[in-house]
């Protein structure tokens, strides 16, 4: 089982905010995230990393939704973002997420995020 702590440094609009958790799972529980977003997504006309990339943005106003399903939707795609990421020579995140324990830093600015995995940047999101 492997466990994903992600933290969230948002500057935008000039709201700073910081926010964090963990996420714990197997590889079915990875497999459970990418299909409830996938599916998400596809009801709502959008694709997944847009929804993504958009929760990240709206965070500093918007905040953290309770635990209940908001929260889960948000946190899942952040998960979603996360997972896909590729690192280094390993490869998109959710192949080996189940097996492993990552820590990933999200900067997020007006116009893109940041992704630090283990340390290690990766190519910016637009």
């Amino acid at each position: 089982m492997g466990k994903i702590h992600v933290e969230i440094d948002a500057d935008v609009g000039g709201k700073e905010s910081n926010f964090e958790f963990s996420w714990e799972g197997d590889d079915a529980g990875v497999q459970r995230i990418l299909s409830l977003v996938r599916a998400q997504s596809d009801a709502e006309g959008c694709a997944p990393m847009v929804l993504a990339k958009s929760v990240l943005r709206h965070l500093p106003t918007m905040g953290w939704m309770s635990r209940d399903k908001g929260g889960q939707y948000q946190r899942a795609l952040i998960l979603y973002l996360v997972l896909n990421m590729n690192v280094s020579d390993k490869g998109p995140l959710h192949q080996f997420a189940a097996n492993e324990d990552t820590d990933v830093v999200l900067t997020v600015g007006n116009r893109q995020v940041t992704v630090e995995i283990d340390g290690a940047p990766t190519s910016p999101l637009h």
